[in-house]
């Protein structure tokens, strides 16, 4: 995927990007300001007395670092947690103690520190500083059990032993000096002997010295002693607003993206022309934005706003339409769309009025003998329409023909036993009584099919009292008439390629609204007789395989489909933008606008690029 696709998906999706940021963070914000503060501060242990040897070796430094992690177990234990509550007052129970407690050794040091955390700043300094002293008290310590101060007492043993030492040399001395002076045998014997035992004792004093001298300046590696006693903590460390903030905000920015492109990943619908071109391999000749309105009469956007940027897609669509058809004049087009609700109806009128407005005859006519709406656009009466039409065209021709014309085909249940033109009258008995607007017609045509209808003629004369003006100059309508119970039927037969022919007599382009040709097959039986068909889809709605499969429908029917036009397309993406800025700020000077007037219209004016005049006409609708 592009750079560009990528960062057009999070724009399309920013108000979900930002709406999950601020929740996100607003939601921290308020949780980290009303959680309780605690306070952590920390006591620093020396294990042994290495600092004050002169000579450390190895192994007492490497003993010191494993003693360490006997200690950290210790600091968390029953014994060490209880002793120190014991020794503070404190009414708690120590499981609870635990949880706030850590210990851990700074790496390749000898020391070790022992750190609390607690609500009260006070009570976590007091705390750390007990289970230190517990922790000395379990090892060697200074005192053993039965009370004696072993330092002290070493230190003493040290003084006798340098004291001996310093008088036995002294006597050395004195008797090697009475040796040499010596003249008798017996006497140098004597003196030897007493020199020799001298310099023994002498010589075990100073190993002893050596040992206790080591012991007492730091070569007992199993001592504990405090370095560093517990501050009194003045911030909490918990909770920290602004990183929690801050992490929560990125959370919700990594959610909302994901979900962004995981709703675009899931989304198969038709949103833009290369997804048109991508599916159905044709041209999207035009791009309305969203219309957005209540009645039928405001929906017609191309009369009651012709200066809309919304009408200028619309003469676009016109332009693109004439240009697809160079080689041939299109006089018929079918607008058509995969499935229901897909505006085709209010694009197909509005379509009919910039028609007309180029100075075309334009005859708009509702074949859709199912659910017609075409009346209900331009508020007229749908008492007369299509079916009386391609009836009183057939009838024209009545005196023309004879019984002996066409013979009735033999599976014929009601034939009568007259003439052709009697059998025309039974055929369309009902279509010629007045009826009400919409008002379906009971009786079946069952022999619509059956009747020879090579001979039906007429002229646009004969249609004209059909037909009904619009407010637009130039635009006539049909409207449907009374509804059929077999729509494909006729909608199929030569009486309505007869009709086609004719309403071509007067007119340069002959529209015709068709269901949507997923739904029933008019609208691909009428294809045949039309000189392009323009597919209708509602942008983001639409789904890919239903575009799909009404081409191929289409396609099936050897129609013509000259191209697509994208419904309610985002504003940005059909070009009202420009339109907009080109229309508004022209001659160097802004027009005045009209304000939005409700809470819909407020909001797309801030959603469309902050644009103060959103098109206020209805969503198209069949």
């Amino acid at each position: 995927m592009e750079l560009r696709k990528l960062f057009n998906i999070v724009w399309k999706w920013m108000w979900l990007v930002v709406l999950s940021v601020t929740i996100a963070a607003g939601s921290s914000y308020i949780a980290s300001k009303t959680a309780t503060p605690l306070y952590r501060t920390r006591t620093t242990l020396m294990i042994g007395k290495i600092t004050e040897n002169p000579d450390p070796n190895t192994m007492q430094l490497y003993t010191s670092q494993q003693l360490a992690y006997t200690y950290i177990q210790l600091a968390q234990r029953e014994p060490v947690l209880k002793g120190a509550i014991q020794s503070l007052g404190l009414d708690m129970d120590w499981r609870s103690l635990a949880g706030r407690v850590s210990a851990n050794n700074v790496q390749q040091t000898q020391l070790l520190e022992v750190s609390v955390v607690d609500n009260d700043p006070n009570r976590a300094k007091a705390l750390a500083d007990a289970i230190a002293q517990q922790l000395i008290l379990l090892g060697p310590g200074m005192e053993n059990k039965t009370g004696i101060n072993q330092g002290e007492f070493t230190r003493t043993q040290i003084e006798d032993l340098r004291v001996k030492i310093e008088d036995g040399q002294n006597e050395l001395i004195r008797q090697r000096q009475e040796l040499d002076a010596a003249n008798s045998a017996r006497q140098i014997q004597d003196l030897e002997n007493q020199v020799l035992i001298l310099e023994s004792k002498v010589s075990n004093w100073l190993d002893t010295y050596s040992q206790l001298l080591l012991s007492y300046q730091g070569g007992d590696v199993n001592v504990l002693s405090v370095l560093e006693e517990a501050p009194v903590p003045t911030f909490p460390f918990s909770p920290n607003v602004q990183n929690n903030v801050m992490v929560a905000a990125m959370i919700g920015f990594v959610l909302a993206v994901g979900g962004a492109f995981l709703m675009e990943y899931l989304d198969d619908t038709v949103k833009n022309p290369d997804d048109v071109s991508r599916v159905t391999n044709l041209p999207t000749l035009g791009t309305i934005p969203q219309i957005i309105g209540e009645e039928y009469s405001e929906k017609v956007i191309s009369i009651s706003q012709p200066l809309s940027p919304i009408v200028e897609s619309f003469r676009i669509l016109r332009t693109n339409l004439q240009f697809s058809t160079l080689d041939r004049p299109l006089r018929s087009l079918l607008v058509t769309s995969p499935g229901p609700s897909e505006g085709k109806s209010i694009s197909m009128a509005n379509l009919a009025v910039v028609m007309a407005q180029s100075g075309l005859k334009v005859i708009l006519v509702d074949a859709d003998l199912r659910r017609p709406t075409v009346h209900k656009i331009f508020n007229l009466t749908n008492r007369h329409g299509l079916t009386d039409a391609i009836l009183h065209v057939y009838s024209a021709s009545k005196e023309k023909l004879t019984a002996d014309d066409a013979k009735w085909s033999p599976g014929r249940r009601d034939a009568p036993a007259h003439g052709k033109a009697d059998r025309i009258d039974h055929l369309f008995h009902d279509l010629q009584v007045e009826s009400e607007p919409n008002q379906e017609i009971r009786e079946p045509y069952t022999a619509f099919e059956m009747v020879d209808e090579s001979e039906a003629y007429g002229s646009f004369s004969q249609l004209e009292g059909f037909l009904q003006d619009t407010q637009v100059e130039n635009l006539r309508l049909l409207t449907s008439g009374a509804l059929p119970p077999n729509p494909a039927e006729l909608l199929g037969s030569e009486r309505m390629k007869h009709l086609i022919s004719v309403l071509q007599q007067d007119a340069d382009l002959v529209l015709f609204d068709s269901p949507p040709c997923l739904v029933v097959a008019d609208s691909a039986i009428l294809s045949v007789n039309m000189d392009g068909v323009l597919l209708v889809n509602d942008a983001g709605r639409t789904r890919t395989n239903e575009t799909r499969r009404a081409v191929e429908e289409l396609r099936r029917a050897r129609a013509n489909i000259l191209g697509v036009l994208l419904n309610r397309v985002s504003k940005a993406k059909s070009g009202y933008n420009y339109y907009y800025y080109y229309y508004y700020y022209q001659d160097g000077e802004k027009k005045r606008r009209k304000k939005p007037q409700n809470l819909l219209e407020k909001i797309l004016f801030r959603v469309n690029n902050n644009h103060k005049s959103p098109a206020a006409v209805g969503s198209t609708e069949e």
